[in-house]
């Protein structure tokens, strides 16, 4: 949803000069009916197991952040000793 609202953003309101709010929203009308013409769908492509390896590394980069396995056990709900 973030992706679809920049678009709108970059492609239908960034720059423009608008008068009303109704043109504003004739604008962005515009844009999702002529996007939505052409769209294609979005394929997850991240496995949950690439996911954890980079919160890991994330966390492990980070100087006294947790490690990733305590980010592993935070994520599943598990308390954290």
């Amino acid at each position: 949803m973030e992706r679809f609202l920049g678009l709108i953003t970059d492609k239908a309101a960034r720059g423009g000069s608008f008068g009303s709010v109704k043109e504003l929203l004739g604008k962005i009308d515009h844009f999702v009916s002529q996007y939505n013409k052409h769209c294609k769908r979005l394929l997850w492509s991240a496995t949950a197991h690439s996911i954890l390896e980079k919160i890991e590394r994330l966390a492990s980069e980070s100087a006294g952040q947790h490690t990733g396995l305590e980010c592993q056990r935070a994520l599943s709900g598990t308390q954290l000793l």
